[in-house]
Parts: C-alpha cells; structure tokens; sequence
C-alpha cells in the first residue's frame, strides 16, 4: 500500500477549542488547551460553540480549501491551502517553535511539581 503524501501548501490556519472540553471554560483556559496542539498566536475570537484562535489570516489562503480535522472531542483543527508556498514555510516554522517552547514550558512545569513533591 502506498503511502499519501501531504501536500506542502495545506497549513494549519485555526484551532478551535469546544466550550465542552473541561478546561475551557474561559479564553485562558482555552488558550492553554490551543497551544497544546500547536497554535502560536495567542489571540482569541469566542464563537457561539468555542473559542477559536487564527494563526493565519484567511487572505492568505484558495477560497474553499478549507479542511477541519477532530482531534478528539473537543479540539478542530482549520487546514486550507497556501497561495504562496513561501507563507506556508514560514507558518511551519513558526509552528514548529512554538511546539518546542510549549514542550520546554511543560517539562519545566513536571519538574517544578517533582521538587515540590520532595520536600
């Protein structure tokens, strides 16, 4: 079976956070569930169902590329197509950092509560 493979110019453009999902009864507590899954701007619109935080502006994006994918119950994530594969590279990249830091931030977090534990 062959494997599909991504097209580059498909770029994550929101993500989008249930009312539902138990941590996100305000923007901030939705804010910390987005980062989970990559968003890296911190700003945020609140919709009739969620909370939904642009990494992209739509302008930049095919009319009607749009894809939402589920990522569990509660958390959907905005894909569209890229007019310019240069936009799309640096949207990566910037994704990809904010990953790394949201991993450091959480890893600094554990230990702090194992110290803590310890005395």
């Amino acid at each position: 079976m062959a494997t599909r493979r991504r097209d580059p110019r498909y770029v994550m453009q929101s993500v989008i956070v249930m009312k539902s999902h138990p941590d996100a009864g305000t923007c901030a507590g939705a804010r910390r569930v987005a980062t989970r899954f990559g968003a890296f701007k911190r700003t945020c619109d609140e919709t009739k169902q969620g909370f939904r935080f642009r990494q992209l502006d739509p302008e930049l994006f095919i009319r009607k590329s749009f894809r939402t994918k589920a990522v569990g119950d509660h958390v959907r994530l905005v894909y569209g197509r890229v007019r310019d594969v240069a936009v799309a590279e640096q949207a990566k990249s910037k994704a990809t950092r904010a990953r790394r830091k949201s991993r450091r931030s959480r890893r600094a977090t554990s230990r702090r509560s194992r110290r803590a534990s310890r005395l």
